[in-house]
């Protein structure tokens, strides 16, 4: 019956599209929005009504509910007409007709069994690249996906979020973007679109701080995309560029194969231990926080500032008596030191370090080339 009522809605819309000069459309710009490209009050009729029954017959519980929240099946039968339309333009002549429809309905299906806040992100990781056969790598709740710019990173995520077709990604790349990046993926639900998208954002950064953190690496967001995939959606997908590339003298790329996964896993895993109580604000969540923001923050200065604070959490609790640059030194080679970088290493590097950080905070004039050096010596 569903199948049936999809039928004859699209064929009876489409007509009407067509007199409006909004179909066909161009494989350029295959998608159509309700309110911007064609009035609800223009299509649907008789048929459009009969979808909308057809829908709350086999969806009775998700069409039941009353109140502010509640769904409208009418809402649903304008997201067939879109998805048709799509579907029809970028397959063209490959699909016949009724295979589109089938499509359709099979979507329309899969979309309202599923939690009506139930969101995906995608996030571009840079200076990050997959070693493990066939470029896809499962870390937690996170799927990692190679792309490469040269093979077209826009046809990754058209497949990915169909909705974005029409939106030219290419263009909205960062210039600065290097050929081999890692696309981040996580799916989560919500009570609300807010609530769902914030979950989304905190298993993304877990992964990115995780990874940071068991590498070294310098790995950063390019854009960030949120929405359904699916050619029939709720919530379409919506692309966002982040802020350009934050000042950086060193680089670190990360190369991340099946062991480098498990470490990284390992660390997230830790991450939830040191926070039983989300409501609580650690130290560690002090230091984890400052660290990130050093790889969104454009001027040095304060990637300094937040460094030195994000050690200062970590490592300089204890007798204010004692001098806390010293405090720290001692603490960081007695925890980190190692032959590949001994404890006078590390005590130098820190020292230098919290020099620099003083003629920050004090607004000491320094001449950058001294600057530079400082850096790149701690760095690397």
């Amino acid at each position: 019956m569903l199948e049936k009522a999809v039928r004859g809605y699209v064929t009876a819309s489409i007509q009407r599209l067509f007199e409006m000069h909004v179909w066909p459309r161009p494989r350029w710009s295959p998608v159509i929005h309700v309110g911007t490209d064609y009035f609800g009050g223009d299509i649907g009729g008789d048929e459009g009504q009969l979808l909308a029954n057809a829908l709350e017959l086999e969806f009775p519980d998700r069409f039941a509910k009353e109140g502010l929240d509640r769904d409208f099946a009418e809402h649903y039968t304008y997201l067939v007409l879109e998805a048709y339309v799509l579907l029809r333009t970028i397959t063209s002549e490959r699909v016949p007709d009724e295979g589109v429809v089938s499509m359709v309905v099979q979507e329309l299906r899969v979309l309202l069994a599923k939690p009506r806040y139930r969101l995906t992100m995608a996030v571009l990781l840079l200076d990050t690249d997959l070693v493990e056969a066939g470029g896809v790598l499962n870390i937690g709740a996170a799927r990692l996906i190679q792309v490469r710019f040269a093979d077209g990173i826009e046809r990754v995520m058209y497949d990915l979020f169909p909705t974005l077709r029409g939106t030219d990604l290419r263009r909205s790349f960062p210039m600065w973007m290097g050929d081999e990046a890692v696309l981040a993926v996580v799916e989560n639900e919500g009570g609300t679109y807010e609530e769902a998208s914030q979950l989304n954002v905190a298993a993304v950064q877990r992964i990115v701080d995780a990874c940071r953190l068991a590498t070294s690496g310098s790995l950063e967001s390019a854009f960030v995309v949120v929405g359904q995939p699916g050619h029939l959606t709720y919530w379409p997908a919506v692309f966002d560029v982040q802020p350009g590339r934050p000042f950086r003298w060193t680089r670190r790329k990360v190369r991340i194969d099946l062991a480098v996964a498990q470490g990284i896993e390992a660390i997230a895993k830790v991450f939830d231990q040191l926070r039983p109580d989300k409501a609580a604000i650690t130290p560690f969540d002090i230091a984890l926080y400052r660290y990130a923001r050093t790889f969104q923050t454009a001027q040095w200065q304060e990637q300094v500032v937040d460094l030195a604070i994000a050690l200062e959490s970590m490592l300089g609790g204890g007798d204010e008596r004692e001098e806390i640059g010293l405090r720290i030194r001692t603490r960081a080679c007695w925890l980190l030191s190692s032959d590949n970088d001994p404890t006078s290493d590390l005590y130098n590097d820190i020292k230098v370090f919290y020099n620099l950080r003083s003629k920050v905070v004090h607004g000491v004039a320094t001449n950058e080339k001294v600057l530079k050096k400082a850096f790149v010596r701690v760095a690397m």
